[in-house]
Formats: C-alpha cells, sequence, structure tokens
C-alpha cells in the first residue's frame, strides 16, 4: 500500500498558477457539459446507447432535498438539493431508462433484460425528502430510501447534524453562554434540535414502502464499518435488518454502507444478513460484471441537469475504457501462455 507523500502547500506564483489552472478546469467543464446537454448530444446518447454497449444501472445518490431559499448551512450536504432542479435531474435520467428500485434494476439486470435502469438513492432518510418522493410516485416512478436505526427510530442525531447544530448554538452568544459550562476545564454543549423532526420516523417509512419505495438498510448508529470490530459490525448490520423486518414490515433487499466504508468482512456480513445487493459511495456505474454488494453510485449535487448528464456520460465511458482493458490485457495473457505452449511444444517435438 502506498502511503500519501506530504507536500508543502502552494505559495506564491505556483498556488496563482494553480488557482488559475482550476478555474479554466471548472470553465471547460461548465462549456462541456453545456454543449453536450443542449446541443442534443445527451439524449441523443442515452437514446442508444443500450444499442452500442451493454445494458447498466446508474445508481443516483441524494441525501437532502431542500424546497425554499438557500439556507446558511455549514456542510455541503446540510444544503441539499434544490427541488427544482431535482425534477430536471429526473427528466435528465429518464433519457436513460425507466426508474427503478435498486434492486429491481439489479435483478433485470441479471435477468438479461437489454435496457439500462436508473435508481435514486436517499441515505439518512431524512424528512426534507417526501416532497421529492411524493413527485416520484406521483410520475410513476420509484426510488430507495436508506434508513439508520437510531434516527428513524429513537430520533437521534447522526453526529455531523449534532456537530452542526452544537457549531451553530456557539455562533450565536446568547445560545453559547447559555449551552457552554467551563466546569472542569471541559467544554459540554448538548444538542438541541431532535432529530424526530429531522427524519423520517417509523409510520413515515411504512406509509412509503405501502406505496412501492425500497427502504434499504443504513446500519443502526452509521459508524464507518471498514474499521469497526468484527462484534459491532455483526450487531449493526443485524439490527438493521431487525428494523427493517419488525418494525417497518419489509423484507430487507438492499443496503448502503455507510460513509461508503466497507471491507471484505463488512461484505460478507451483508449478503450473510440476507441483503440481496448494497451500494457504497465509489463513483461510478454497474454492469451486470460488478459485485452485488460493491455496486457503485453517482453522486448528484445542487447543480444543473447538464453538470448531471455530463458525470454520467464521463463515469460511463471510463466504465467502457476499464473494461476494455481488462479485455485487452487478458487477451495479451492469453496470446503469451498461447506462445509459450506452442514453443514448449516444438521442444518437446525435437527430443
Amino acid at each position: 500500500m502506498r502511503h500519501p507523500v506530504s507536500r508543502p502547500p502552494q505559495t506564491g506564483a505556483r498556488a496563482a498558477r494553480a488557482s488559475r489552472h482550476r478555474s479554466f478546469r471548472s470553465i471547460a467543464r461548465w462549456l462541456g457539459a453545456v454543449a453536450l446537454y443542449y446541443t442534443g448530444l445527451y439524449h441523443l446518447y442515452a437514446r442508444f446507447r443500450d444499442s452500442w454497449l451493454a445494458p447498466c444501472i446508474v445508481i443516483v445518490m441524494y441525501h437532502r432535498i431542500r424546497c425554499g431559499p438557500r439556507p446558511a448551512a455549514l456542510t455541503k450536504l446540510e444544503e441539499g438539493v434544490d427541488f427544482c432542479r431535482f425534477r430536471e435531474h429526473v427528466r435528465a435520467l429518464r433519457a436513460v431508462g425507466p426508474l427503478r428500485t435498486v434492486c429491481g434494476a439489479w435483478d433485470d439486470l441479471r435477468a438479461g433484460r437489454r435496457r439500462s435502469s436508473v435508481a435514486i438513492t436517499f441515505d439518512d432518510a431524512y424528512r426534507d425528502i417526501l416532497p421529492a418522493v411524493e413527485y416520484l410516485v406521483r410520475s410513476g416512478h420509484t426510488c430507495t430510501v436508506y434508513a439508520v436505526v437510531s434516527a428513524s427510530k429513537h430520533g437521534e442525531l447522526l453526529w455531523w447534524d449534532r456537530l452542526s447544530d452544537i457549531v451553530r448554538r456557539l455562533t450565536n452568544r446568547a445560545e453559547g453562554e447559555r449551552g457552554v459550562s467551563q466546569s472542569d476545564n471541559a467544554l459540554h454543549v448538548e444538542a438541541s434540535s431532535p432529530g424526530s423532526s429531522l427524519y423520517l420516523n417509523v409510520s413515515e417509512l411504512r406509509e412509503l414502502a405501502r406505496r412501492g419505495v425500497e427502504i434499504g438498510g443504513h446500519s443502526a448508529r452509521h459508524p464507518f464499518l471498514g474499521r469497526v470490530s468484527q462484534e459491532r459490525l455483526h450487531r449493526e448490520i443485524e439490527e438493521s435488518k431487525r428494523f427493517l423486518s419488525r418494525e417497518v414490515g419489509i423484507w430487507p433487499v438492499s443496503f448502503a454502507y455507510p460513509h461508503g466504508s466497507w471491507s471484505e468482512a463488512a461484505r460478507k456480513a451483508v449478503l450473510d444478513a440476507g441483503f440481496c445487493c448494497a451500494v457504497t459511495t465509489h463513483p461510478g456505474i454497474a454492469d451486470r460484471t460488478d459485485d452485488p454488494a460493491f455496486l457503485p453510485r453517482v453522486p448528484a449535487g445542487d447543480e444543473t441537469a447538464a453538470t448531471l448528464a455530463l458525470r454520467i456520460v464521463r463515469a460511463d465511458l471510463a466504465r467502457v475504457w476499464r473494461r476494455r482493458r481488462q479485455t485487452l490485457r487478458f487477451s495479451a495473457w492469453q496470446r503469451a501462455l498461447e506462445s509459450k505452449a506452442k514453443l514448449h511444444g516444438q521442444r518437446w517435438s525435437k527430443r
């Protein structure tokens, strides 16, 4: 394993040159997205893609959807994706294929269906995704929602939401004076907003499942599954499965690794628990040759549909190039073996 090399921070002319290069790349990327989407090339690619290439699954990852103005958020996750832009994303994604659940799209792909499909996923089951889910269901589509047990069942804030709430309170002088205690030289701040109003509860998840939305597992407390002990790993996955089967009333079929952190032990535990497939935060597009317990996704942010279309096309071309390199490498290895066997046969015949 190669360890990252620490480099000194760039200063002076080098920093300015690096900043200009980043600006040029951003402008070039924006121009490429506009040219691809608004000239019709993207829709032409989406229409004839399955005739040229093997079918695939485009799994798009969302977290939060906002319906009002952009809030004064601390992170990009808190800002979410604007609802109007989400509808533009859906129109762009429908050109690739029908919108399915993750497990349904994977089953169709493994069954040999010659049509690509799209799966929209919402991680952490925030309550503000309800307008987006309602829009999908009313349009005749569906999606997948991944719920955390501690947030949806017990109303506990996830660690980044708790940290954001603490920082927001400390920036307010009045709240900071009431929330900070300097006794014993320690800082004690309690989160003020309950998680029960931030995440979907059990009854809401049950109602979404009744309307055809797939509810997937997302662990019990959202840890890094690739770093926890074996005992906690099994406890997190089994508790998530028990929550879905007993509380929500569905059979668990798909799982999302928290933070995208996974390991071979986590993969085996997910499959042993009965989940059919699992998704990660690894960027890319899935095809039938991928591991069902390690399906990549395309991250979607508060961006235009043209930018999302460009990201999908780039991920698809990268997948095709990677598969092509593997085929060429295997062909070269096979030819080397054949030539070696032929040479060995000639030497044996001379004897």
